[in-house]
């Protein structure tokens, strides 16, 4: 038996293997720094955070320093909303929010399923300082969609009414609520 054409085989197959152990290895890294790249457009990172936390220090109790977003069809914002517990006494308060589609009949609000708005706005309480950075993601569920969209978000607490707008008012009330500071808007422009 030749040992050289044998050896030529081996060498071959070892090559082979250690060829396809490498495109798996390079596979699974890529599918793992894709994956966290998707998850970072879900949610706000702490940067992103702390800047909209920033925003409250200069005495606003909401705000919502990114409130405009443009994306391509089929695609999704997230947009940081930030609240801020100054009611002056030593008291907590609930709050939470609520997000209505500004341009049509209101959209129902499920932080699941196929509506446009989901958001971590389940009621909190905050003690008297504290502050809160409420993420909501709006997701088209049409991806032909294009224009602007405007809604309305309204944060509620359930403390003494402070704000001025009526839609506002509305909008806590079906919560059995009322509105802290006023009725704010993101808009989001579809490509």
């Amino acid at each position: 038996m030749n040992k050289k054409g044998m050896e030529l085989q081996v060498n071959t197959l070892v090559v082979l293997i250690l060829s396809i152990v490498i495109f798996g290895g390079g596979i699974a890294i890529f599918y793992k720094a894709f994956a966290k790249g998707q998850e970072q457009v879900y949610y706000l990172d702490q940067a992103s955070q702390q800047q909209i936390e920033n925003a409250l220090d200069d005495g606003s109790l909401v705000a919502i320093p990114i409130n405009s977003k443009t994306i391509e069809r089929g695609g999704h914002a997230t947009f940081g909303v930030g609240v801020t517990n100054e009611d002056g006494t030593s008291a907590s308060h609930v709050f939470s929010l609520v997000v209505t589609y500004s341009t049509r009949d209101p959209l129902p609000i499920a932080p699941t399923g196929g509506t446009w708005i989901k958001f971590d706005g389940n009621a909190i309480p905050l003690q008297n300082g504290q502050k809160k950075v409420f993420q909501l993601y709006i997701v088209p569920k049409d991806a032909n969609q294009k224009g602007t969209h405007i809604f309305n978000v309204a944060v509620c607490y359930d403390g003494e009414d402070s704000g001025t707008s009526s839609l506002g008012h509305s909008l806590c009330a079906a919560k059995g609520l009322n509105l802290y500071e006023n009725l704010h808007k993101v808009y989001l422009s579809v490509t």
